[in-house]
């Protein structure tokens, strides 16, 4: 059941992360390069692309630093990697495959997030290699097998022979 938790995470958290990524880079690099022309700062157009930047970062550490199974993070960073390595071999391919009216991006901003996308792979794959996520939620105590929880003080063993009283 926790595997299938964290596949539908990274179903959700992972496309999501890939758009707002390429909406975000992309937004200030076009912001970046009117600056010059233009007379006045777009401060609007530089916050929306810094929130959807953050909110990326946001989304993508909620794959990383969730207490959740490593099975999700790790198809969605094979994800990443597959756009990553798809954006170097056949960058004219993926812009093909990944129409812009369908995620809302165009040919630059999913061009931006493809080059990132590397990046993004390398942690979610290596939650694989973290046992921690392997195992089940942690318990506040771990005995071992055969043992019994803690219960009340044992009585005090019985006097012995020639023990003095009190």
């Amino acid at each position: 059941m926790r595997q299938v938790e964290s596949v539908l995470v990274a179903l959700l958290a992972a496309p999501l992360t890939f758009v707002l990524t390429g909406r975000g880079l992309g937004g200030l690099a076009e912001t970046a390069a009117e600056a010059p022309q233009a007379e006045q700062t777009d401060y609007f157009a530089i916050t929306t692309a810094g929130a959807s930047v953050g909110l990326a970062g946001l989304l993508f550490a909620l794959l990383t630093m969730a207490r959740i199974a490593p099975l999700g993070p790790a198809l969605a960073g094979l994800g990443f990697l597959t756009i990553g390595v798809w954006a170097l071999v056949r960058p004219d391919q993926l812009l093909g495959a990944l129409p812009s009216h369908l995620i809302g991006l165009n040919d630059d901003q999913v061009a931006a997030a493809a080059a990132v996308s590397p990046l993004l792979a390398v942690p979610l794959l290596v939650t694989l290699c973290i046992p921690r996520r392997w195992r089940g939620p942690e318990r506040d105590w771990d005995w071992g097998p055969g043992a019994l929880p803690p219960g009340p003080p044992a009585p005090p063993p019985p006097p012995y022979p020639g023990e003095p009283t009190r």
